[in-house]
């Protein structure tokens, strides 16, 4: 059985970003995935956050005619009257994105650094003895055991509550995720490309709903479930006269964690590195981040000939600065927090009196 310097778990940003940074350090990586293909199912509605790192950028600017749809020139957010907040956002260097072909795109420049890749294969926990790691066990008859020096758990946000975050301990005991339906629009009024929508309020249980303009009447939105769907669109908000005559062209799901954006407070074991989603980052651009630091700790522990909790402790320095930083998308909906759960009427009116200081 061939052993691998590095074995990555889950083929998302975050795993293909790691595979690929062990792969350039000389390290033997391997990426394995759960899923028949990678991209799907999608599980936002592809914000890609600013950074204060040069490297996305970099790499955005790469894949720019094959990924990107839109630049993100403004946030609006919609009190339950319709009464509207702008502010530009066209500064931060955020976009929209086909996140399904990013993916794909991380997935190939890994490959091609030479990360091996093996999709629908599923971990079901971690090879150990004496303890120690020594790899991962899978669901599959041919491949059962992969061993390894080091392992990154990059499984995405359900690890931590049913993934290797939580099967190793690392994951908050009363975690909760929320999960909802991704819906894409056509036919929707008063959406423009480039413009990231807030809409407050009891149109839906979750105090908001977010609207990606896309080109053409087209849009990205996350509404909950079919009823919430059904309700808003029948209903007399802001958003009920955008979506009123538009038509489904298709529902995927999306989740995201309880707290949202809160790092695990502790993400390495020996030889083990939770990044990602796993570890309680959330975004595509913290993804990727966490992705490469946790494979340019991993490669350099394994150089070391040591893989030890002590020694994977830098990623959690690096992790540190990541947090410090505090993801664009994130502190977008933290800004609007105040809001949730109150009454339309109080909402209304909170609206009016921080109007000047709601961006």
């Amino acid at each position: 059985m061939e052993e691998y310097d590095v074995i990555v778990v889950g083929a998302g940003p975050c795993g293909t970003s790691a595979a690929r940074t062990v792969a350039e350090k000389g390290l033997n990586a391997i990426v394995i995935e759960e899923h028949a293909q990678i991209g799907l199912p999608e599980h936002c509605v592809g914000v890609l956050s600013a950074t204060k790192t040069g490297f996305l950028e970099k790499l955005v600017e790469e894949m720019e005619e094959r990924v990107v749809r839109h630049k993100v020139m403004a946030r609006r957010i919609y009190a339950p009257s319709g009464r509207v907040a702008q502010t530009p956002l066209d500064h931060t260097g955020a976009c929209f994105i086909e996140r399904n072909l990013f993916d794909i795109e991380l997935a190939r420049l890994a490959k091609e650094a030479g990360a091996e890749i093996v999709i629908n294969t599923r971990v079901t926990g971690l090879l150990k003895e004496n303890g120690v790691v020594k790899g991962v066990k899978t669901g599959s008859l041919k491949r059962p055991e992969f061993r390894g020096k080091a392992v990154i758990a990059a499984d995405g946000l359900r690890a931590l509550i049913k993934g290797l975050a939580k099967w190793e301990g690392l994951s908050r005991p009363d975690q909760m995720i929320i999960s909802g339906l991704k819906w894409h629009l056509s036919g929707v009024k008063d959406v423009e490309p480039g413009i990231l929508e807030f809409h407050l309020g009891s149109l839906c249980d979750r105090s908001f709903v977010t609207v990606v303009g896309l080109a053409n009447g087209c849009c990205m939105t996350d509404i909950v479930s079919q009823s919430d769907f059904e309700k808003i669109r029948d209903g007399n908000w802001a958003l009920s006269k955008k979506i009123k005559d538009c038509a489904v062209l298709r529902v995927t799901g999306f989740s995201h964690p309880i707290p949202m954006g809160i790092m695990l407070p502790k993400k390495v074991k020996d030889g083990l590195i939770l990044a990602g989603d796993a570890a309680g980052f959330i975004s595509i651009d913290q993804a990727v981040s966490s992705g490469r630091s946790a494979g340019e700790v991993a490669a350099e522990a394994v150089k070391a000939g040591d893989v030890s909790e002590k020694q994977l402790a830098r990623y959690e320095d690096l992790c540190r600065k990541l947090e410090e930083e505090k993801e664009w998308y994130t502190h977008q909906f933290h800004s609007l927090e105040r809001f949730f759960g109150l009454p339309d009427e109080e909402i209304e009116k909170k609206f009016r009196e921080s109007e000047p200081d709601i961006i």
